[in-house]
């Protein structure tokens, strides 16, 4: 009893400090957006943000090493296997060293040839090379020292890393507009700050490891080509569902270039800049579920892995349906207060359709991780591999025989993404979770029900108040979302989770 209230506490906890940081970095992020773009322009800034995201590409062949490693590892520690864990680390980190050294060899073509590969204006040229330069450095140095992050994930104190990202950030805003003011706006300084971020972020994983995970050492004699072997043969199939999400994440900014021009996709950079806010918090929030998650399926309790998946998909779907649906109503009232002299018709067009899939899917998020906890990747990643595709022959399909223009983009996406969240998605973590393959199903719907709910609050908002200042606009969120809030609580949770959430804010209490 006392294990399960302190993996409560604990859960809590995590969630709060991962909620926590990411209203800072999303907050930072909404201020600076602005600033960016009045000092660089729309076009530049939608470069900046191709190179933060194109990058992606080079990482997705060592996340699926790296999440596999966590998995593996935590695993090892919790049946208290300290020589297996420690050949999982070490053999990790050595892949991953292998790895960034390729990368860095195929990164040099890329860079001097880059504007081969994207339509980049004469003046931007050599500034957006370093700007790749600089995003690619980023990378390598992030492959070299992620796997220290699973110190963190094992002893389930994500809270940790949660308040590391969080000073991590505000050095990264530091020093671009330390940049910004002492040589002037440049793309390049975006990733050059970002790439601060992330040598911060890995010494403190570093210290973290050896602080909560000192019997794991740095052995040459631990690297095992088996364990290796072992983390590939799962880990190739997470790298394929990475690909996947990378697809859907940075692969339409660089078609909105390539079909619509750099103004264009520019414009589509900053529709985008909420719904990657919307990704990042759930990617954030998710992470708090998989220490949790990987610590029953260890110890074979399928109950309590059960229900802490049933209470993991109802608090993602409310944290996702409130904001993002209080969006799609407030979509063009929003726009134009943040970017005065952009077309806020447009960009709360392509926001709204952007935030579609999101709101669509906001329930199952949780379920990836189960497809990591139970090693079944396999078969989602060649499901989501095939959806990725179709979503992108449905993009130039729409685009090439439809007058939808840029919303051809977006619009591919609901529906691909919307086929896939009520069929396999849920239904293949039903059979990993070996229960009926209809059996979560009920949630999902429910989710769908929050985003509905405070769509009609929302609306309900705007009929009677004029909403046209930021102080308006607050008030409109925080009173539409409070009583839509208590609605979806009573619709979603029931008794047990209410207290077990009750539970949770007592602790933060304490």
């Amino acid at each position: 009893m006392d294990a399960a209230i302190a993996g409560a506490n604990r859960l809590g906890l995590n969630l709060a400090a991962n909620f926590l940081a990411f209203l800072l970095n999303a907050g930072m992020g909404f201020f600076l957006a602005p600033f960016i773009v009045a000092r660089l322009g729309v076009a530049a800034y939608g470069l900046a943000q191709l190179a933060l995201m194109m990058t992606n590409f080079a990482a997705i062949f060592t996340i699926g090493l790296t999440t596999m490693a966590a998995r593996f590892i935590s695993i090892e520690i919790n049946k208290s296997n300290l020589k297996k864990a420690n050949i999982y680390f070490n053999s990790a980190l050595g892949a991953n060293a292998a790895m960034a050294g390729f990368l860095l060899i195929l990164s040099i073509p890329v860079i001097i040839f880059i504007s081969n590969f994207f339509h980049i204006p004469a003046d931007l040229l050599a500034d957006t090379r370093w700007a790749f330069a600089f995003a690619f450095v980023n990378i390598l140095i992030a492959l070299l020292g992620n796997v220290f992050s699973v110190a963190t994930f094992a002893q389930n104190k994500i809270y940790l890393s949660s308040l590391r990202n969080m000073e991590g950030n505000i050095l990264r805003v530091v020093c671009l507009i330390a940049l910004f003011v002492a040589f002037g706006a440049r793309i390049s300084f975006i990733t050059l700050s970002a790439t601060a971020f992330t040598i911060y972020i890995i010494f403190t994983d570093i210290y973290y490891t050896k602080k909560l995970l000192p019997k794991i050492k740095l052995q040459r004699a631990a690297f095992s080509l088996k364990a290796v072997k072992t983390l590939l043969k799962s880990g190739v199939w997470n790298s394929l569902e990475q690909l996947n999400s990378v697809i859907q994440s940075s692969l339409d900014l660089w078609l909105a270039g390539v079909l619509f021009g750099a103004a264009i996709m520019g414009n589509f950079a900053i529709a985008k800049t909420i719904p990657i806010f919307f990704i990042m918090m759930i990617s954030s929030i998710t992470a708090v579920f998989a220490p949790q998650f990987t610590m029953l399926f260890a110890q074979k309790k399928q109950a309590e892995l059960l229900a802490a998946v049933r209470l993991a998909m109802k608090i993602m779907a409310i944290i996702t349906a409130l904001p993002a649906a209080f969006l799609l109503v407030f979509g063009d009232i929003f726009f134009a207060l943040w970017q005065p002299g952009i077309d806020s018709a447009l960009l709360s067009r392509l926001n709204a359709l952007i935030l579609v899939p999101i709101l669509i899917s906001c329930a199952t998020q949780p379920l990836f991780k189960i497809f990591t906890v139970t090693n079944k990747l396999k078969i989602p990643a060649i499901v989501f591999f095939i959806t990725g595709a179709a979503n992108i022959a449905l993009m130039l399909i729409l685009h090439r025989f439809t007058p939808m223009g840029i919303f051809s983009i977006p619009a591919a996406a609901i529906i691909i993404r919307g086929l896939r969240t009520f069929t396999f998605n849920p239904i293949y973590a039903a059979h990993a979770l070996e229960i009926p393959r209809f059996s979560l199903h009920p949630t999902i719907f429910k989710g769908l029900a929050c985003v509905i709910i405070m769509l009609f609050t929302s609306y309900g908002f705007r009929l009677i108040f004029a909403v046209e200042s930021w102080f308006m606009l607050i008030i409109a969120a925080i009173a539409s979302g409070v009583l839509a809030l208590l609605i979806c609580v009573f619709l979603m949770f029931n008794r047990a989770e209410m207290q077990e959430i009750w539970g949770f804010v007592r602790s933060g209490q304490k």
